[in-house]
């Protein structure tokens, strides 16, 4: 992150991780957290979990169970799109 922070036309952003429903609740919590602090302490856009909404249903996957239906990237271009449009 310093490497990337020296450039200072940059806007910064990364994305953090909730955890979501295969975590134990405390767990997804603290982990989540580290990205939070991360963001704050480096003055960085934090996208919370680009997955929410989809994160863990298995109705949205393909039959591989791995791949994502199309439709769901739509749900993910609003989950990051907010926070990407802040950095422009």
């Amino acid at each position: 992150m310093d490497k990337v922070k020296r450039n200072t036309r940059c806007k910064n952003g990364f994305d953090g991780y909730a955890g979501a429903s295969f975590c134990k609740p405390a767990y997804a919590g603290q982990f989540g957290n580290i990205f939070k602090t991360l963001a704050v302490n480096n003055q960085m856009a934090l996208v919370p979990f680009f997955l929410d909404g989809v994160a863990g249903k298995q109705h949205l996957n393909l039959p591989d169970r791995l791949t994502l239906q199309q439709k769901v990237y739509k749900v993910i271009a609003d989950n990051v799109w907010p926070i990407i449009q802040k950095l422009l």
